[in-house]
């Protein structure tokens, strides 16, 4: 048994899976990188923030404690700016901005869990 690193991280023991779902996972990210792309050249910031929430889902489990109090600020932020920002252009360049960077800090939380582009090390005995 491994101890349990999930959702609530509580200690208790769970049965080690045989299958890993880590492949599983990685096509649903691909997926929702690819769907950002299409909300991004769309302009519609709105589907974008969504689907950032559906790729910090997959990521949350494995996500350090410094990373998801990161999350929470963008989404203070992000809510601070909607609210408050009567101009329509600004407010849309601030949350372009806003979402660029949660875009680039989610995609390395997933290059740092290993779910990201890898290089081969020559030196490693991996294969």
């Amino acid at each position: 048994m491994a101890p349990y690193g999930g959702f609530a991280n509580r200690g208790y023991e769970v049965p080690q899976s045989k299958y890993n779902s880590a492949l599983l996972k990685i096509g649903r990210l691909n997926e929702s990188w690819r769907m950002c792309r299409v909300y991004w050249r769309q302009g519609d910031y709105i589907s974008l923030n969504e689907e950032l929430k559906l790729i910090w889902l997959e990521l949350y489990t494995d996500a350090k404690p410094d990373q998801k109090k990161r999350i929470k600020k963008f989404k203070k932020v992000y809510v601070k700016v909607i609210k408050n920002e009567k101009n329509p252009r600004i407010r849309a360049d601030k949350l372009f901005r806003l979402l660029e960077l949660k875009w680039s800090y989610l995609f390395d939380i997933e290059k740092e869990q290993g779910l990201g582009k890898s290089y081969v090390d020559p030196e490693e005995d991996d294969w």
